[in-house]
């Protein structure tokens, strides 16, 4: 996992923030944020895509995990999964797909499914305890 957190020394305090939360059910509504590129522009944009909670599971390493429906590209691992009370319940860290062979991808086997690591692991982070 590859995450950056930094720390202001002078938070902006008239700009809304996003919270965590541990708040999630299967078939919840959620959106991801994130900046994939944007066919015919040379510009990063926000991209922003709706979904919901598809799965709870344990990846290989046993790790818990939010699979999310919802279409995300490179550019958007580190993005916020966020419910629709506005609060965060995981960071996107991969798509979900099958591969065919070395280097290649089915898209048509795990196109729209992302996984997310949960809003707790992202806390831990925070609080310094991983």
């Amino acid at each position: 996992m590859d995450v950056a957190i930094i720390k202001l020394r002078d938070p902006i305090t008239d700009r809304p923030s996003f919270t965590l939360s541990i708040d999630r059910e299967l078939l919840d509504e959620v959106v991801v944020f994130g900046y994939p590129p944007v066919p015919q522009s040379n510009d990063a944009y926000l991209v922003v895509n709706r979904g919901e909670v598809s799965s709870l599971v344990q990846d290989y390493d046993g790790q818990q995990m939010i699979v999310v429906s919802c279409l995300t590209r490179g550019g958007n691992s580190g993005g916020p999964v966020v419910n629709r009370r506005g609060k965060v319940i995981g960071l996107v860290s991969r798509s979900l797909y099958k591969r065919l062979a070395e280097g290649e991808e089915c898209l048509n086997e795990g196109i729209g499914f992302a996984a997310a690591v949960p809003s707790e692991w992202l806390q831990d982070l925070v609080d310094g305890t991983i």
